[in-house]
């Protein structure tokens, strides 16, 4: 059997305790236990029936590694936006900037209490000073 990066997590006394272990690159794939070891044991059991219902489904089982390289490659683009978004505003206030004027201050537009363009940091800040 191929090998699959396990993670290995405690639960709170609240979810039961004990263990959970699972596999990232096999979605729903886990198991649990009172140890680390038996979490372990469960999932590796869990893992041979997910293989075969997936199998029977005709469902694509992903390679070991392959839910990072999807997660590297979003990453990857979402870098990739944000530097060519930035080089945009950069261009917008260079070219204000030649004509003299000052870029306008951002509106923020209300939904209920939560201004919808708020940076997410602020936000939090603005709940936590209204408590």
């Amino acid at each position: 059997m191929t090998d699959y990066v396990i993670v290995v997590r405690p639960l709170t006394a609240e979810d039961g305790g004990g263990f959970m272990a699972y596999f990232p690159d096999l979605p729903g794939c886990m198991g649990d236990g009172d140890t680390e070891a038996a979490a372990i044991a469960d999932a590796r059991e869990a893992m041979g029936a997910w293989m075969e219902v997936q199998s029977e489904r005709g469902v694509h089982i992903p390679q070991p590694g392959e839910a990072e390289a999807e997660v590297r490659a979003m990453l990857n683009r979402m870098n990739e936006t944000i530097a060519r978004q930035t080089e945009e505003i950069a261009s917008l206030k260079a070219a204000l900037a030649a004509k003299g004027k000052e870029p306008a201050k951002t509106r923020w537009r209300s939904l209920g209490e939560t201004p919808v363009d708020m940076p997410i940091g602020a936000i939090m800040l603005s709940k936590q000073s209204a408590c």
